[in-house]
């Protein structure tokens, strides 16, 4: 299995889905790498998605699902809002 790094920005309640920033680009053989490279770069992964969203924020929530779990996510939220 693969992780990968997702960053959530914004929970919108009228779709009932979160706006996320993904890294699928990078992967990660195991939970607890992916977990520890969030922890050394955290800052990274904030002052990126405040550069994306337009924020000035340090509360996001940054997660490590495995790939299969995230595209299936990805993949249920476009279903529910067709």
């Amino acid at each position: 299995m693969k992780w990968i790094v997702v960053v959530f920005v914004n929970f919108l309640p009228e779709t009932q889905q979160w706006e996320m920033y993904d890294y699928r680009e990078q992967h990660f053989s195991s939970p607890v790498a992916c977990e520890m490279y969030v922890m050394e770069n955290k800052q990274f992964f904030i002052d990126e998605a405040n550069k994306a969203y337009g924020r000035n924020s340090n509360d996001y929530v940054i997660k490590c699902p495995n790939l299969e779990d995230f595209n299936g996510f990805v993949a249920d939220g476009i279903h529910q809002k067709a």
